[in-house]
């Protein structure tokens, strides 16, 4: 039986309204309506004070390494400046000290960051601080533990974003809901034991694995159908919430009598725990429950390592953890978690007949991603790219007046450039009425 592969990019998640990796920034330090909590959102205001100092570190750090301005320059007045130089080097920290617990001061600077500096790539971001990490060297006076400190407080900051934007979402957009339906029903076609499709995602939202339990809750249709996402999981409700929640690993899926619908997250997820000790991985079909590990207190700890190593005192080690590969050049796979995974999204595409790209851009920095493309996709495999009006040429080159230089600059680095060159073929579909186009008339 032929194998399709569904390759899903942050393209694919725009109808879902969530931020764009290029806006994370800008969105970070946009001023919160109803001050970030709207509809006081327990989970939020869980996070609170967590968030407002973390905030404050990414700020202070992209003033330092990103601008050529000080604190002094977030000031207006002219008299408190000049006095301000004739203080002493302890009079003035303390000063700046005290101005940064002001919240009328910190807005001054949030709302410069959010419209000049928006547009910083997080892979610079990330990719200095793993740069200094993994060289155990200090960068403009961030130490080890302040770098830690602020690829968590990054990692927060992102994760709330993605939990504020689900609050008003309703997750009932037909599209998904077709392409999702579409492919569950393929699944079921082929067979317990068959192995028809697969999903590979390098998103951190829970877009299809809501949509998924969403169905499946509501029509019997699919009741046996399960999410199998290749690494052997727990869901975490079942042990946080109520022992009548279903928990059944991905890994004995097939075992177990139900049909595998598998989805590999090569990037991590939003709805993912990870116990650092013990490795075990805890997955939710609801919520996104990465944000609980920042929570001011009552953060979830591993019940298997809080039983086994009660006597151990430091809560921390068995505290659960988000799991993201944040955007950097410096990506770490190597956790049992992540080999896994990738093993797996490698097999997937070297059995697969077709592969089909949505909303995905080829960027360089998915270095890894694209070795594993090269290693795995065959030259017979038939290869389909979903992109928007934006992505297509002919568009652009109607629009471009500037003459033939102008035009092949701005071509030149399309993603059909992109897949064209590294694929080194010319058959390659391209769809440019984006994903609702493609699940209705071509899927």
């Amino acid at each position: 039986m032929s194998k399709t592969v569904f390759v899903l990019g942050a393209g694919s998640s725009v109808l879902a309204k969530l931020p764009s990796q290029a806006d994370i920034l800008k969105n970070i330090f946009m001023k919160d309506d109803v001050d970030f909590t709207s509809g006081y959102n327990s989970t939020l205001l869980k996070t609170e004070e967590r968030y407002r100092q973390a905030r404050k570190n990414i700020a202070e750090f992209i003033v330092r390494l990103f601008s050529n301005k000080t604190y002094l320059d977030f000031i207006n007045d002219e008299g408190f400046k000049k006095e301000f130089q004739s203080y002493s080097d302890d009079e003035k920290f303390e000063t700046i000290e005290q101005l940064k617990r002001r919240s009328d001061f910190l807005e001054n600077i949030y709302s410069y960051l959010s419209e000049h500096k928006g547009y910083i790539a997080l892979e610079d971001i990330f990719t200095i601080l793993d740069k200094a990490f993994v060289s155990n060297e200090h960068i403009q006076g961030y130490d080890t533990s302040k770098i830690i400190q602020l690829r968590e407080d990054f990692v927060l900051c992102i994760i709330r974003l993605f939990v504020k934007s689900s609050l008003s979402y309703e997750f009932n957009d037909d599209t998904y809901i077709n392409f999702l339906r579409k492919l569950m029903d393929r699944r079921i076609d082929s067979g317990q034991q068959g192995d028809p499709l697969s999903i590979i995602t390098l998103n951190w939202d829970f877009i299809i694995d809501k949509y998924f339990y969403e169905i499946t809750k509501r029509d019997d249709k699919y009741n046996k159908l399960r999410l199998d996402y290749c690494v052997y999981d727990h869901n975490y409700h079942y042990y946080f919430d109520s022992k009548s929640e279903e928990n059944i690993p991905s890994t004995i899926l097939k075992r177990q009598g139900f049909f595998n619908l598998k989805l590999l997250k090569l990037h991590g997820a939003m709805n993912w725990l990870l116990c650092k000790n013990c490795q075990r991985l805890y997955y939710s079909q609801r919520d996104y429950i990465a944000i609980k590990e920042f929570y001011n207190k009552n953060y979830p700890e591993c019940p298997f390592c809080k039983e086994n190593y009660h006597s151990v005192g430091d809560r921390n080690q068995i505290k659960l953890k988000s799991e993201l590969i944040t955007p950097t050049l410096l990506k770490n796979l190597e956790s049992v978690t992540f080999k896994n995974i990738w093993k797996n999204a490698f097999v997937e595409l070297s059995e697969a007949e077709r592969v089909v790209f949505i909303g995905y851009s080829l960027p360089q920095a998915d270095f890894e991603f694209r070795y594993m493309l090269k290693k795995a996709i065959r030259p017979s495999t038939k290869v389909d790219v979903v992109l928007y009006h934006n992505d297509d040429p002919n568009r652009l080159r109607n629009m471009l007046q500037q003459g033939e230089y102008l035009e092949k600059y701005f071509l030149g680095s399309l993603a059909e450039t992109r897949y064209k060159s590294f694929f080194g073929k010319d058959d390659i579909n391209f769809y440019y009425e984006g994903m609702a186009d493609y699940v209705n008339n071509h899927l």
